[in-house]
């Protein structure tokens, strides 16, 4: 977003760099990050708030790259929306939201795991980025 405001190209450069070990550490877990990057495998503790944000910040990343590049960050948000849509998303009645397992919290080995509405938010951004109906509320 810094760099669709301001065209500075170290804007560019750092968001592709912080997708690219994004991608590089959720590929080693289908997708779905760990609550921290840095967590122990035991308990195994995962945040779909944040890769639905990371997909959707892809899928932003898209419109500014080249076009050699893009294909790599859309696989990477389309293998997380897919795992989203076919693992997390709330089918419980009495629970609200749309996404489960985001964590707000993670301390000491354990995260709070549970919907989270700004994930809900993402995701529905998400996806309606990729059928080409950009938000433009940032």
């Amino acid at each position: 977003m810094s760099y669709k405001y301001t065209k500075n190209e170290e804007y560019l450069d750092l968001a592709k760099r912080a997708a690219n070990y994004f991608i590089a550490n959720v590929e080693e877990n289908d997708y779905i990050p760990l609550a921290d990057f840095r967590a122990p495998e035991e308990p195994r503790e995962i945040d779909t708030t944040a890769a639905i944000i990371a997909a959707s910040g892809l899928i932003e990343l898209i419109r500014f790259i080249l076009a050699l590049e893009q294909p790599m960050y859309k696989q990477a948000a389309v293998n997380i929306l897919k795992k989203i849509g076919n693992e997390y998303v709330n089918t419980d009645n009495e629970t609200m939201g749309i996404v489960t397992h985001g964590s707000v919290n993670y301390v000491k080995d354990k995260a709070d795991e549970k919907p989270i509405i700004y994930a809900d938010y993402f995701y529905v951004e998400a996806l309606l980025k990729l059928l080409g109906k950009n938000l433009e509320v940032w």
